[in-house]
């Protein structure tokens, strides 16, 4: 670990550099919140990006189409029915429904849905409701949001500031992983491990938070890529300096 000396706003943080950003889609998935989704060209490039085959050296933790777009579904309502509870299994209907814009059509008020004039009656009002809660859990979601891919293949929603190059990081003490950028290196003190017995100096590299650094990532939202990391070994364990 390197104890910074003389040097002020510098926070030293022992974690797992988990994985690192290789591909963003720009834009909202509701460019327009009265537009139906399933006509939405923002929309389609999000389902491209999401369901193209890997290219080599990425990873493939999802290990399936369909889990592919199970990860996709539940990463763009961040797995939550937006009441407090993990997202349900009956949202993937409404996913698919959404997807479509089946008998939909934009209501009054913003992000809210009718049925069709031409499909009245096709769906119940418990299933119309199920529909809302839904859209506007993903609506609430995915505004302003990127839509990313990491080098081991986790789909994941971040800040306008993601882009291709930002390291995930998963601190001691948290679950949630942390988008930062490099930000150079710096000369400290300290020591490599913990066996060496002399401090000398030292130039490591240095972090930056990437915009709030919060986001999302179908995968490792539980503490996984602690548990990942330590079944690889020593690999990307260690320390983390932010400025």
């Amino acid at each position: 670990m390197v104890y910074w000396k003389d040097i002020p706003n510098v926070l030293t943080l022992r974690g797992v550099k988990f994985d690192v950003v290789s591909e963003v889609v720009e834009g909202d998935v509701f460019p327009d919140p009265r537009s139906i989704p399933g006509d939405a060209e923002a929309w389609k490039e999000w389902l491209r990006f999401a369901m193209r085959d890997l290219e080599d050296g990425h990873g493939d933790p999802y290990g399936s189409k369909e889990k592919t777009v199970e990860a996709l579904w539940r990463t763009l309502v961040a797995n939550s029915d937006g009441r407090g509870n993990q997202a349900p299994p009956w949202f993937e209907g409404e996913f698919y429904r959404w997807a479509r814009g089946d008998g939909l059509k934009a209501g009054i008020a913003q992000g809210s849905w009718l049925a069709d004039d031409d499909d009245y009656g096709r769906f119940s009002e418990e299933e119309n409701e199920r529909y809302t809660q839904f859209a506007g859990q993903l609506h609430q979601v995915t505004r302003g949001r990127k839509l990313f891919r990491t080098f081991r293949g986790y789909l994941g929603l971040g800040t306008w500031q993601v882009s291709e190059g930002c390291v995930v990081c998963v601190f001691y003490g948290g679950k949630l992983p942390i988008l930062v950028d490099e930000a150079g290196t710096m000369r400290g003190i300290g020591k490599k491990s913990a066996c060496q017995e002399e401090e000398e100096e030292m130039e490591v590299p240095v972090y930056r938070i990437a915009g709030t650094g919060d986001c999302y990532i179908q995968g490792i939202m539980d503490g996984e890529a602690l548990e990942i990391s330590k079944e690889e070994g020593d690999i990307g364990l260690g320390h983390v300096s932010l400025v």
